[in-house]
């Protein structure tokens, strides 16, 4: 087979990378990945070489493009040959780093969840330039949370935080103080999407800590709660939502938050099962299980019968407004 043989279907797979159906694309993808394979099969040398050329040409067309779908299909494309294994691992990463980029931070939250999950798929495919790639990804998602409030950036930052945490927690584990320094600013975001996305990232942040003994762990532990405490004395929604986001986190991580401080938690957190946000009303009520859950003994005891009287009141309140 020919280059020009092996890369004829390549305009198909485009075609319906573009698509605005995602099965389409996913599907698209897939198959791209199923050539690219198939061809490394029979075709090697310089024919090999220019046909992979060919697929890089089309996939940077693609992340360059003004459209949205396009620079979808591409980041699809990447992740799914990520683990091909046909050309030098270095010049995979770094190729696929430096399209990645130019999508990050993306003026599309979909863009930006799926491109850091991409760049985290190549913090985990090893080679030498890894802990390089992934240093210089760390270093500009904390630049980009220290910065002027850019919501884009400030989004793009906690998804590659998170996502390198998850696929790389060996050489992102030096940065975790930084990472616990900064993530506040996310954590109190005026957006939603940026304080939940922070929350992920602090999630996947004490999953690190909590694996390793070591004499900083109790140090950070204070840390986060009294950030979240700074947090509730802000007083905005948008803090006081973001602090019951980080003790939520705190609580799933076990062995994270000292047993002889849950009536504090509790309290800290019931306080504001009526506060006049109703994001931060809900947040309290969906906590309420994992309060539970750290301490059912303390839990039964002190507050299962006011939380029951609550909920049973909210389920009334809902029942009223529907009638």
């Amino acid at each position: 087979m020919s280059a020009a043989a092996a890369s004829e279907p390549l305009a198909r797979f485009v075609v319906d990378l573009r698509s605005k159906n995602e099965d389409v694309r996913l599907r698209a993808a897939n198959d791209l990945r199923d050539h690219v394979i198939a061809v490394s099969r029979e075709v090697s040398g310089e024919s090999f070489t220019k046909f992979v050329n060919d697929v890089n040409k089309r996939i940077f067309e693609l992340i360059h493009s003004n459209d949205n779908i396009d620079k979808i299909g591409g980041i699809l494309a990447i992740d799914r040959l990520i683990d091909f294994d046909g050309e030098e691992n270095t010049t995979t990463v770094t190729r696929f780093a430096n399209y990645l980029r130019i999508v990050l931070p993306g003026n599309d939250p979909q863009i930006s969840v799926l491109a850091a999950k991409a760049l985290g798929r190549l913090a985990q495919s090893g080679g030498n330039l890894t802990a390089e790639f992934v240093e210089f990804e760390v270093k500009r998602a904390l630049e980009w949370l220290q910065g002027d409030r850019h919501e884009a950036r400030r989004y793009a930052a906690v998804l590659v935080l998170r996502e390198l945490a998850v696929s790389a927690p060996t050489l992102i584990y030096a940065y975790v103080g930084q990472i616990l320094d900064l993530i506040w600013v996310a954590l109190r975001d005026p957006k939603v999407v940026i304080r939940e996305g922070a929350a992920d990232a602090l999630n996947a942040t004490l999953a690190l800590v909590h694996v390793r003994e070591n004499q900083q762990r109790k140090q950070w532990y204070r840390k986060i709660l009294e950030e979240a405490q700074k947090g509730f004395k802000i007083g905005s929604s948008d803090a006081i939502h973001g602090s019951l986001l980080t003790l939520r986190e705190l609580l799933t991580q076990k062995g994270t938050y000292p047993p002889d401080r849950y009536k504090e938690l509790c309290e800290s957190v019931l306080k504001y099962k009526d506060h006049r946000d109703s994001l931060v009303r809900r947040t309290v009520i969906l906590m309420i299980p994992t309060l539970a859950q750290f301490d059912p003994d303390s839990f039964v005891s002190a507050y299962l019968n006011g939380c029951m009287s609550y909920l049973l009141s909210q389920l009334r309140k809902e029942k009223d407004r529907s009638a």
